[in-house]
């Protein structure tokens, strides 16, 4: 999986939310929003460091991104005797939460993979105006495969 900064995951949120945490404020709706995005960083990034973390997402020192993951880790663990999530409300929110975080990366990704074939199409297009190569030809055709398999893949998903 690419790396996804804490920043993108905290920008995700606020847009689908609707709601600013990066406020200093200890509203629940703010707060639990806050614990989400810390949780979903920390969780698709494990090499950054709780303190990377904080700062990044909320100014926050290390405790308060542990105390963060801490909780939602339990809010996705923890059963009743039934073996119904206990916390199923906040669990179901930091699943969607996640899932929106790597889908618009991947749309991001894919967005930039696209311009980058547009680019390749467009030199490999000037050179076969150039000198018409069999090998330049070849790539163009590649080229234009994956744009093709990208539009495809993203009409599929609408």
């Amino acid at each position: 999986m690419k790396y996804i900064k804490p920043e993108f995951v905290a920008r995700v949120i606020r847009e689908v939310e609707g709601i600013d945490i990066l406020k200093k404020t200890r509203k629940k709706q703010v707060v639990l929003r806050r614990h989400i995005a810390h949780y979903i960083a920390r969780d698709l990034n494990k090499d950054a460091s709780f303190e990377q973390i904080g700062r990044s997402i909320s100014g926050k020192n290390h405790a308060t991104v542990m105390h963060s993951c801490k909780t939602c880790k339990r809010w996705m663990e923890t059963k009743t005797h039934s073996g119904k999530y206990l916390y199923h409300d906040e669990r179901m929110k930091i699943l969607m939460l996640k899932h929106t975080v790597l889908e618009r990366h991947e749309n991001y990704i894919k967005s930039l993979e696209m311009k980058e074939l547009m680019r390749n199409f467009e030199q490999t297009k000037k050179r076969i105006d150039l000198v018409p190569d069999e090998k330049v030809v070849e790539s163009l055709m590649t080229t234009m495969d994956k744009i093709n398999e990208i539009i495809e893949l993203k009409l599929r998903n609408e």
